[in-house]
């Protein structure tokens, strides 16, 4: 089946997925990270027919918003699937999932924590890690990740051989978790702080030895070097997430991911907390 790689923004409003599927043989999954950092994260995913957010970290106006943004609306989630239990990931999830009447995706052992948090009338769904579930046509297999929250994962979302590697909350490139990221079309993952911002910034060191720890956030210089392991010529897009708008700075962390991409033609996306990126399409 042919692939076609482009900008979704470059697309009509009124494009119709399956209808270009149909047409034209296109294998389509679109992305947009809504927003990422400290006050919140989520990230739209959807092949046109099948559409669902990774983590729901703001409140449900908000995720409204940005999701009309991008030509969509709560209406349109049909599920959101968690990577861990801290709340700028998790505080808008109760309130998509009853408008929305979709399913939240999480590993049991968050259970207890997300059943206060998200209220009532919320069904829940368990995933298990290495075991792939599905969401429609779209393939998700769930993978371990280091960090300080009950239970934390990260995604490889596939479908008709497009794949999408979403690695977030990362505290140091475990090789289980560059081993999951290989041979990606599109890459999502933290690239958190700079290391001497960190050190040097406003955070207390309680604050910053546990940014800094093995189940904190990667740096800059960590998520080079994940980006260093996995890099490859289909590698399209990297969509780098939870800048700290603190300890980092945007121009830092795009040098870094340019300096371990050198030689690659792979684009570089920069998200924001406050903006969603522009939809790419595989």
């Amino acid at each position: 089946m042919k692939r076609n790689y482009f900008h979704a923004s470059f697309t009509p409003k009124s494009l119709n997925f399956r209808t270009l599927n149909f047409l034209f043989g296109y294998i389509m999954i679109e992305i947009s990270v809504l927003g990422s950092g400290s006050r919140g994260n989520s990230t739209w995913i959807s092949n046109g027919t099948d559409s669902f957010l990774i983590d729901a970290g703001f409140c449900g106006r908000e995720l409204d918003e940005r999701l009309t943004k991008i030509g969509h609306n709560l209406k349109d989630v049909q599920a959101v699937v968690i990577t861990h239990d801290h709340g700028d990931h998790i505080n808008g999830a109760g309130v998509v999932a009853r408008n929305a009447n979709a399913p939240v995706w999480i590993h049991a052992r968050n259970l207890n924590k997300l059943k206060k948090r998200l209220g009532k009338r919320v069904e829940f769904q368990y995933f298990t890690p290495l075991m792939p579930f599905t969401i429609g046509a779209i393939t998700i297999t769930p993978f371990e990740t280091p960090h300080d929250a009950t239970h934390s994962s990260g995604f490889i979302i596939e479908q008709d051989g497009a794949k999408i590697g979403y690695a977030t909350d990362v505290g140091f490139p475990e090789p289980s978790v560059i081993a999951a990221l290989k041979k990606c079309d599109i890459l999502v993952i933290e690239s958190n702080h700079d290391e001497e911002l960190l050190r040097t910034g406003p955070y207390p060191p309680i604050l910053q030895a546990r940014i800094s720890s093995d189940e904190g956030h990667l740096s800059n210089r960590q998520t080079a070097e994940i980006l260093k392991a996995v890099a490859h010529e289909h590698l399209k897009q990297v969509i780098l997430i939870h800048l700290s708008g603190e300890n980092n700075n945007p121009s830092l962390a795009l040098a870094e991911a340019k300096m371990a991409l050198e030689g690659f033609s792979t684009e570089i996306v920069l998200s924001t907390q406050v903006e969603p990126t522009a939809r790419i399409t595989l």
